[in-house]
């Protein structure tokens, strides 16, 4: 079986335990036999092996990388980046490609912040199966963690709108409406 793991990161990019079990994950399926793909973000475009399994980065498609964190950039720029983030369609093309090239059986995505859910809208088009494996708050907040000087309990101004914004990607289907 051919399967495509997404994550906003993989190795050597390690930010947290989504990478870590992505990474387990992925290694496991090839050990099992199938072959593995993982698409990811990252500073420049690249294709690379580790352990077996094919990396597929891609060069981030927003303001500025958040590969070198957000430290000095403006709120104004971090609230653009998130806008894009969004919605953002600047993949949509290069990953209907790769898709195609690889032709994967399932996909399952993981962390997509630097994708957008626009990435489903991608998959979907394809009527390539999908699961998505939740990590993270990113669908609800831009820090992914309902945390901001205390937990959050509901929605801050920024977050309702981009949320709004997210919302339009996730359409529930059953599995069988893609064979």
């Amino acid at each position: 079986m051919r399967v495509l793991l997404t994550n906003s990161f993989y190795y050597p990019a390690f930010v947290g335990g989504a990478e870590v079990s992505v990474k387990i994950l992925a290694e496991g399926l090839v050990n099992a036999g199938h072959q593995v793909y993982v698409l990811t973000t990252g500073l420049y475009d690249q294709v690379y092996r580790v352990n077996g399994v094919i990396v597929i980065s891609l060069k981030q498609q927003n303001i500025f990388s958040i590969y070198g964190g957000t430290d000095g950039v403006s709120n104004l720029k971090k609230s653009i980046w998130h806008l894009i983030d969004s919605c953002n369609l600047f993949y949509h093309t290069r990953i209907t490609s790769i898709l195609k090239r690889i032709s994967p059986d399932i996909v399952n995505t993981n962390t997509i912040q630097g994708f957008s859910p626009a990435l489903w809208l991608t998959i979907k088009k394809l009527r390539i199966p999908l699961v998505h494996t939740m990590r993270d708050y990113y669908l609800l907040c831009h820090k992914c963690s309902m945390f901001n000087n205390g937990n959050c309990a509901t929605l801050c101004a920024p977050c309702k709108v981009t949320h709004q914004v997210k919302k339009l990607f996730i359409i529930p289907r059953p599995l069988h409406c893609y064979q």
